[in-house]
């Protein structure tokens, strides 16, 4: 390291730019070494290279990255840099992800320089419209829901994500005059702001509850995890039973949407009280493209169509078996016993899909109770209703631990007492151990999967 009191302004580094592949630009500042001189006594000696995959740009806090125009730079070993990946109004791109060093749908990363790093950054030109979670919360009373349009117009445009006019999106929000079904117009085929899949047509979002993930992204690809959200909206896409006056009240009740939930939960999830503000969805109504969302290939995991009754002479095991996907020959209840863990129906290092193809995750993901879906599907495609309340799981925190017998009905063996149970319409942790119930229910269910 050489020591210098100050950075010799006249010496510039000479950018060099190239284009690498289809939309991926590579730019790299090339500094001769021996003509910097560095304040703090100090040179920079480890490299960040930034792959930009589409139509936005790349900056860096601190400066250094401009992407496309300079792409690579050398950054203080050990210094904190943070990426952040932007688009603008009216390009028709959202940013998508990172990958390399940096992970996720969150448009800054921070990427340590202890080492040299390399980072990819991937817009996409989005044929489809885009849904959000609100990543602010709005009071109960802005009066109508075309004020909630404003609001998810206002975040739209400071993300970068709007059309050029400003009013590409509308709030998924019922009112005495206008239902939020009528709102979204024609429009059909929405993606989170990663670009995953949410819902094709309105009809059968709202006729028989298919919905592929849950939004449960903000406008900045942040992840919103079990939030009531403002609706007004039963799962049909009518005015709901609450709506806070047609939202011009801090007074009663709303149908409120959960950000992680699938169907039926994604916008009518229990109640939501008025007196507190709470976020909203956006959902952009200018694209009419039809949605076939990308499908994996792994094992089959889904729920039974009928309720399974503890103390019953078939076994949660049997259950699973008369009711199979076409194509599974066999398969187990994803359920704890007093002698094992649901994870033994599980392969960790194996794919499960929904019976529709999207995929849940693998084995030992889901053994964590981390889900990239839920498994909201039975084994003849349908997607669930109102007539589910909830899976028999076993009273565990996850799926890797062995049950008791007071929370699993004696072993599923007996009508009395309690069982552990999920919730199927949500991703977050509630999908496995949300609280116990009477083994007396007639309306619970089994997941099980394809061995």
């Amino acid at each position: 390291m050489r020591n210098s009191p100050a950075i010799a302004p006249s010496l510039l580094p000479h950018l060099v730019a190239g284009v690498l592949g289809v939309g991926v630009s590579y730019c790299a500042a090339l500094v001769p070494q021996d003509d910097l001189i560095f304040a703090d006594g100090f040179e920079p000696n480890q490299l960040l290279e930034v792959a930009n995959a589409g139509g936005g740009l790349v900056t860096s806090d601190p400066v250094g990255i401009a992407c496309g125009v300079t792409c690579s730079a050398l950054f203080h070993d050990g210094a904190s840099v943070t990426l952040q990946a932007r688009t603008t109004n009216g390009s028709g791109y959202s940013f998508t992800g990172w990958s390399g060093d940096c992970a996720g749908s969150f448009r800054d990363c921070t990427v340590s320089m202890s080492a040299a790093r390399s980072v990819t950054a991937t817009f996409t030109s989005q044929p489809f419209n885009i849904a959000f979670v609100s990543s602010q919360v709005v009071p109960t009373n802005l009066g109508s829901a075309g004020a909630y349009d404003a609001e998810c117009n206002t975040l739209a445009t400071a993300a970068g994500i709007n059309n050029g006019a400003g009013n590409a999106f509308v709030a998924w929000l019922s009112s005495f005059t206008s239902s939020a079904a009528s709102r979204i117009g024609t429009a059909r085929g929405w993606v989170r702001i990663d670009g995953v899949p949410f819902a094709d047509q309105a009809s059968a979002l709202l006729g028989s509850n298919k919905v592929f993930n849950a939004i449960e992204r903000d406008e900045f690809g942040a992840s919103v995890i079990a939030q009531q959200v403002l609706t007004g909206t039963q799962p049909n896409g009518a005015l709901g039973a609450g709506s806070c006056v047609g939202w011009t009240s801090t007074s009663g009740l709303y149908n409120a949407g959960d950000s992680s939930g699938g169907p039926i939960a994604w916008t009518s999830f229990g109640n939501g009280n008025c007196s507190q503000p709470a976020r909203t969805y956006c959902l952009m109504n200018t694209m009419t493209a039809a949605l076939t969302p990308p499908t994996g290939v792994g094992r089959k995991l889904w729920i039974t169509g009928s309720a399974f009754l503890p103390g019953s002479p078939s076994s949660p095991d049997a259950a699973c078996n008369v009711e199979r996907p076409p194509g599974v020959a066999s398969a187990k209840a994803v359920i704890a016993t007093a002698v094992s863990s649901a994870a033994n129906a599980l392969s960790p290092a194996a794919t499960y899909v929904r019976p529709d193809g999207q995929i849940v995750g693998t084995g030992g993901a889901i053994a964590l109770t981390q889900l990239r879906t839920g498994i909201w599907q039975t084994a003849s495609g349908a997607y669930l209703d109102s007539s589910t309340t909830g899976t028999w799981t076993g009273d565990t925190n996850d799926l890797t631990m062995i049950g008791t017998l007071g929370g699993t009905c004696m072993g599923w063996t007996s009508s009395s007492g309690n069982g552990g149970h999920g919730v199927p319409f949500v991703i977050d942790a509630r999908w496995w151990n949300n609280s116990a119930r009477a083994c007396t229910s007639t309306s619970t269910r089994l997941i099980c999967a394809e061995q």
